[in-house]
């Protein structure tokens, strides 16, 4: 009744613990990635006739290392099904479920892995993940009978590490975003895998409650872009040295696929509201101009002609000069009426010319002329002014 108690527990356990990791990868891409299916032996695909792989699941490895003399490098290793189940330790080397696949090789040294091709959304983000845990060491170190851990004390010299120390083991996961794979077991690998940030055995050690040591699991991951409808996850295990133990454990893989990342567009700018126009200006009306003022000349004045002089006249002695006298008649009692006055015209007697050669020589002739026709002009304005009046 104890053990049935106890068997049940065990079973809840594993139920429990399966559902919380599968719960930790919705929309899991990946097929069989528990490893909780069937297996199939290796050597159909190229391993030797010891390996065994869970459905689904390809392995690859690199095999010989040209740049070593010694053998033992890249050496292929042992792939096998571990079953919670069957081993003693089985509750410490599978982390969740009934299953999990692990590869090895001993006193040597490989890199290597295994793959699945995924079909996914071109253009994707695609992230892989997996757990994983190392057992690495010269070495067999086991707690209470229990279990092993890995023997992690770095030697100081290289000769002691055949007696002591770790095989520097590394763990990697990758994504080829074209969906790329080998071409069979032992080719090589692509060139476009992108491979994740290595985890070093020295960094998986942990405790207990306990306060005792133990090889804890890890989960790695990678994300990359999926630049076909494809994608190949990988995983690879390497150590350095040709320890007595190289090992490691895979479990619960995880594929998932995220839309394309969209750029969301900025909203419009709402456009301000259009400032109000100002009235506009009411245009002043045009000053009409004065009129230019248009200066009418005024007429030339014309120039009296000039006085010719009259000729000199020749002293006559006989030739006397008429005075015209006027003799004006005013009634003191009667208004004056303006009346036109009669002009008459009197003769001027007609000048004797003094011949050219008589000219000039008597001055006194001359400026005597001059006066007698001054007091003419005098003469004849005075008396039409004052005619008029009368």
């Amino acid at each position: 009744m104890k053990k049935l108690c106890l068997a049940l527990s065990v079973s809840l356990l594993a139920l429990f613990i399966t559902i919380r990791v599968s719960a930790d990868c919705p929309d899991n891409l990946a097929l069989n990635p528990g490893f909780e299916q069937e297996w199939y032996a290796g050597s159909t695909v190229g391993t030797s006739v010891s390996s065994f792989i869970s459905k689904e699941w390809l392995p690859w490895a690199v095999l010989g290392d040209p740049t070593q003399e010694e053998v033992g490098y890249n050496f292929e290793p042992e792939y096998k099904i571990l079953q919670r189940s069957v081993l003693n330790d089985g509750w410490y080397r599978v982390y969740a479920g009934e299953q999990a696949q692990a590869f090895f090789s001993m006193y040597s040294t490989h890199t290597a892995g295994f793959y699945q091709r995924v079909a996914v959304p071109e253009g994707s983000q695609v992230t892989f993940s997996i757990w994983v845990q190392i057992y690495t060491g010269q070495e067999d170190l086991i707690i209470d009978g229990r279990y092993p851990v890995s023997d992690l004390v770095q030697p100081m010299t290289e000769p002691t590490r055949s007696v002591k120390g770790p095989g520097d083991y590394r763990v990697y996961v990758g994504i080829d975003p074209y969906g790329e794979a080998p071409a069979g077991f032992g080719e090589a690998l692509p060139d476009s895998i992108i491979w994740s940030d290595p985890v070093l055995d020295v960094q998986t050690r942990g405790e207990d409650a306990a306060g005792n040591p133990v090889d804890e699991w890890v989960q790695l991951e990678v994300t990359v872009t999926a630049l076909a409808d494809h994608v190949t996850v990988y995983t690879q295990g390497h150590p350095d040295y040709r320890t007595k133990h190289n090992d490691s454990y895979w479990d619960e893989a995880c594929v998932q696929a995220a839309a394309p990342a969209t750029a969301t567009p900025r909203p419009s700018a709402t456009p301000h509201p259009s400032a109000t126009p100002q009235p506009t200006a009411t245009a002043q009306p045009t000053v009409t101009p004065w009129p230019t003022a248009t200066f009418t000349p005024l007429p030339t004045a014309t120039l009296a002609p000039s006085l010719t002089p009259f000729p000199q006249l020749t002293p006559v002695e006989e030739a006397t000069a008429p005075v015209v006298v006027l003799i004006v008649t005013a009634t003191p009692e009667e208004t004056p009426t303006l009346r036109t006055p009669t002009i008459t015209r009197v003769p001027v007697p007609t000048a004797t010319l003094i011949p050219e050669e008589t000219q000039g020589r008597s001055p006194t002739g001359l400026v005597l002329l001059y006066i007698v026709n001054a007091a003419l002009i005098v003469l004849v304005v005075w008396w039409i002014r004052n005619g008029r009046r009368l």
